[in-house]
Parts: C-alpha cells; sequence; structure tokens
C-alpha cells in the first residue's frame, strides 16, 4: 500500500468512526429570494432588506415531525421565515436493510460506524433523509440548495465576526460565501466537526478571524451549502451502493478527487445537543486526531472504484 493510499486509508477510518452575478429572484416555496425579505425585529441574526445580486438559494431543513417546530422557530431566527422548506425526516423502522441490499441501494458491505452503538438504519435513515432534501434542491430551479439537519443552531461567536465587518446577518454572511469559494468547489461546510483543523490550508479569508479553509476530516452534515453539480454527486451515491453514513461519504468522495468541500471557520452553524447517531451532544468543530489509528481497517480502493 502506497503512503498516499495509507494516508487517505487512515483519514478515513477516523472519519467513519464519528460517523457572482446577479441572477433573477425567485418567490416559490422554499425559495429564499434575499433582496426582500426581513428579519422584522432588531436582532443581529436575521438577514436586511436589501441584499441585491445574490442569487436564490433553496433553503430546507431535515426535521422529524417532534422537531419541526424548534426548524421553523430556526428558520425565523435566520430570516427564513415561511419561504424554507422542512423536509420530513426518515423514519428508521421503515428500512428493510435486506431489501435495499437486493435493490442495489446499499452494499452489503456497510458498516454503520457512528461514535455511539446503533443499527445500520440509524444512520440509512438520516442519509437517505439527506438525500430527499438534495433531490428536492435539484427538482427547483436554485443555483445553490442550504441544507440544515435539525439540530442546527447559530453559532454566535462566528456570527459576531461577521456582524463586526458589516454583515448584518446570517443569510447575507451565507450569501456571500459563494464568491469566496475555490474554483470547483461542490459544497461549503458552514458546520463541521470533529475536524483535524491542525492539517488545515487556508482557501480565502473572509472576514477577521473567519476563512474558508480545506481540511482532512470535514464531518457532519448539520449545515452546508450545495452547488447543484455537488448534489448530482451526492444524489447518486446516498442512493446507489451506499457503504457508509453520508458525513463520511463525503469525506470518501473528497479523498478521491470526486468531491470538494470548502469549510467556514470558525462555523457559522453547532448542534443544539439533541441526540443522533453520533451521541448527543454538541460535537466540537476540531479535535485534532492523529491519522495512524487503524490504518488497515479499510481499502480506499474498494469504497468507491475510481
Amino acid at each position: 500500500q502506497s503512503s498516499t493510499e495509507a494516508t487517505m486509508t487512515s483519514a478515513l477510518t477516523i472519519a467513519c468512526l464519528w460517523a457572482s452575478q446577479t441572477v433573477g429572484l425567485s418567490h416559490r416555496q422554499g425559495s429564499v429570494s434575499l433582496d426582500t425579505i426581513s428579519n422584522g425585529d432588531d436582532s443581529n441574526i436575521g438577514f436586511p432588506v436589501d441584499l441585491k445580486g445574490c442569487p436564490p438559494i433553496k433553503v430546507m431543513s431535515i426535521a422529524m415531525p417532534d422537531a419541526q417546530e424548534y426548524v421553523r422557530e430556526f428558520f425565523t431566527e435566520i430570516g427564513a421565515g415561511e419561504s424554507a422548506e422542512v423536509v420530513p425526516g426518515v423514519n428508521r423502522s421503515s428500512l428493510n436493510i435486506d431489501d435495499l441490499v437486493k435493490r442495489g441501494t446499499v452494499s452489503r458491505d456497510y458498516q454503520p460506524l457512528g461514535i455511539v452503538t446503533h443499527t445500520p438504519q440509524a444512520e440509512l435513515a438520516t442519509t437517505f433523509a439527506h438525500a430527499r432534501a438534495i433531490r428536492r434542491f435539484l427538482d427547483s430551479d436554485e443555483e445553490y440548495g442550504l441544507i440544515f439537519e435539525e439540530d442546527a443552531a447559530v453559532n454566535q461567536q462566528s456570527l459576531d465576526m461577521f456582524i463586526s465587518d458589516g454583515y448584518k446577518g446570517v443569510m447575507q454572511a451565507v450569501c456571500s460565501l459563494v464568491k469566496y469559494a475555490p474554483e470547483g468547489w461542490s459544497e461549503i461546510n458552514l458546520g463541521r466537526c470533529n475536524d483535524k483543523c491542525e492539517d488545515q490550508s487556508i482557501q480565502a479569508h473572509l472576514v477577521a478571524g473567519a476563512t474558508l479553509v480545506r481540511s482532512p476530516l470535514p464531518l457532519c452534515s448539520a449545515a452546508y451549502l450545495i452547488n447543484r453539480n455537488g448534489a448530482r454527486i451526492l444524489d447518486y451515491h446516498f442512493n446507489h451502493q451506499v457503504r457508509f453514513a453520508g458525513d463520511s461519504t463525503r469525506v470518501v468522495l473528497q479523498l478521491q478527487s470526486k468531491y470538494n468541500i470548502t469549510s467556514v471557520t470558525p462555523r457559522l452553524f453547532k448542534q443544539r445537543g439533541r441526540c443522533g447517531v453520533n451521541g448527543c451532544a454538541n460535537s466540537p468543530e476540531c479535535t485534532n486526531w492523529g491519522l495512524e489509528s487503524n490504518s488497515a481497517r479499510l481499502a480506499t480502493s474498494s469504497i468507491y472504484p475510481t
């Protein structure tokens, strides 16, 4: 095994352990027309009335029924309001693994690799919920999709950096990221976790103290901005021979240069502590684990053939 393959395999192993130009503005269901919506109060969280030049973004959050009230409040808090869409989560009890394997949706070698003990259904339910949101984005006319999980929360520390630089709120900050993203980007991770931040490299300076970075393990899918090319890639891999949880799949694809993730740091969003497949805590942005652990556990070339 070459040193490159060993590094890729090691990085993947750790991942699996944690499982512009102005365009026409839309007023369709789920699309934020950023030049017309106000947050309706004096807070610094919602976005301002005037955001000319920002392309329309389809805003969605995946949520089970008991979290939908919180999600609607969250949409109002960030300024998306009723224009944003709640995408129903997938009930793990509805998934028949044997049937999914026979249909080719899930690999026979699927490995549930979250940090806590759980069934494959738990991870797959989350992955398929993201696949559902991504498909809704692709079925829309928007250039970008902004997708949240139901436990996403604003990271005020990061937002304050943008506010200090003259930004009026979350959505204006998010909208600005597109012009800073590196060429060929697929996804901007807005809420990464458990990353090996000591090995990250700066790709763009945003405001004082905040940057876009390329990093080895940009895990967690609590909040991310995706373009149509990135969405098409995930739409395929989240529905064909799925072998790992969604965030680990993203890391695999990036390691194989098939998917390009850039991350905001400090992250704009964190988790509010609602229990998920990786536990019930707000996972830290950085853990700085070494890459030497269990290096022979998986062969990268067997995950997704190049």
